[in-house]
């Protein structure tokens, strides 16, 4: 038989806390809750006071602007269009037509080297045939991810060091006719204060699967939305203002930088194909456990401090 609790049976303090929480407007109760959380992000949002911005070119310093303003930056295709290229002959060519999609480094120039097929049942139902982590330390990717004004640009906007999240990895969508596009397409945000970068390793045109991202939504006071948003509310964000959609399009090489925190989404389209490099970073938080190591990379000595610092989780969240 189940019992029922009477109120007269709660003790005083209880009573008062239902009393004082009958009170409160939802808001203010949903922040309380979430102050813990909101505590434990300080240790990775505090600024650096001792030194809160690096020296970055003029150039980065309008593409800092924008990544502030817009949430998102667009970064031609001519600086990285060899990264792309490289990708392309080095990675993707080499995994076309294969079932098997892990490498090691026999199969490559670089015995560092490796591929770890990532796929799954539900990617390949929307048309992900193909996702794969790759190796930080390629030298092939060095103009991208040792670049001293991008790690700039992302120090700038953090006012402190950021780190690599996880490996990156490689991906290639195929959408057919009859794919589930429904499953993948959903509006969503990612971990708070995440920084992604995503590079076309092929053209893509608004015809073609592509990301969308809603302008200024990096923004969202947390106090009334949380660190997470349901997909109907990020779908309400999004379809409020369907004239800040930015479209990630353009040329093979282009790359985008862009604040998770804003709500964003695949756009699957049906008969078009998709090939993209993306990387993740943060402040360390949410980091994961890397294949690479520091130890056997001379390479890295040479790049300035925040560069360097930008693979400190490596070796401490190594997998054995």
């Amino acid at each position: 038989m189940s019992q029922t609790v009477s109120h007269n049976n709660l003790s005083p303090a209880l009573r008062a806390r239902k009393f004082i929480g009958s009170m409160m407007p939802p808001r203010m109760k949903r922040a309380i809750v979430r102050t813990p959380a909101y505590l434990n992000l300080l240790r990775y949002t505090a600024p650096n006071i001792f030194r809160p911005s690096v020296r970055i070119s003029t150039r980065a310093q309008g593409w800092l602007r924008e990544l502030r303003e817009n949430g998102i930056v667009r970064i031609e295709p001519e600086m990285f269009h060899s990264v792309a290229d490289y990708l392309d002959r080095a990675y993707f060519g080499k995994l076309a037509g294969r079932t098997n999609h892990n490498l090691d480094g026999g199969q490559f120039e670089d015995k560092r080297l490796f591929t770890i097929d990532g796929s799954s049942d539900n990617f390949r139902a929307f048309g992900v045939v193909m996702t794969c982590e790759i190796s930080l330390l390629d030298n092939g990717l060095a103009p991208m991810l040792r670049n001293p004004d991008i790690a700039g640009v992302i120090y700038n906007y953090y006012h402190r060091q950021p780190y690599y999240r996880n490996q990156p990895r490689i991906q290639f969508t195929d959408v057919k006719a009859d794919s589930r596009v429904e499953l993948g397409n959903d509006y969503h945000v990612d971990r708070f204060r995440q920084v992604s970068a995503m590079l076309l390793v092929s053209d893509q045109t608004v015809n073609d699967t592509h990301m969308e991202y809603l302008l200024g939504s990096h923004q969202r006071s947390l106090m009334k939305t949380g660190f997470e948003m349901t997909y109907e509310e990020c779908r309400r964000w999004a379809q409020s203002a369907p004239e800040r959609i930015f479209h990630l399009i353009g040329k093979k090489g282009t790359l985008f930088i862009y604040d998770t925190t804003g709500v964003h989404c695949r756009n699957l389209i049906p008969n078009s194909r998709r090939k993209v490099f993306i990387w993740t970073v943060t402040t360390g938080h949410h980091v994961e456990q890397f294949l690479d190591r520091t130890t056997d990379w001379p390479e890295l000595a040479q790049c300035p401090p925040h560069v360097r610092h930008m693979f400190g989780q490596l070796d401490t969240n190594r997998k054995n």
